[in-house]
């Protein structure tokens, strides 16, 4: 393929290694950087983005407790002792 191409490689070299497809250094670079960022996260020297995207709303339930006494409620006077 590579001299249809107009390439010309010798087969010693080709066995040898001194060739290799770009997919093969691709797959190399992305799998190092994966290995060295992780190796940072746990070393704890990169921490791990954390973007919070929905809150969830929380209803209080009906039954809640009695009115805390800033909201004025009637159990303040017993909370606070007599007034």
């Amino acid at each position: 393929m590579a001299e249809s191409l107009g390439y010309h490689y010798d087969r010693t070299l080709l066995r040898r290694g001194a060739y290799t497809p770009e997919g093969y250094d691709e797959a190399d670079m992305s799998q190092l950087l994966i290995r060295r960022t992780l190796t940072e996260v746990l070393l704890g020297i990169r921490p791990i983005p954390i973007r919070v995207v929905e809150v969830p709303c929380t209803e209080e339930p009906e039954d809640s407790e009695a009115p805390s006494p800033e909201t004025g409620g009637e159990n303040s006077k017993t909370k606070n002792g007599p007034s």
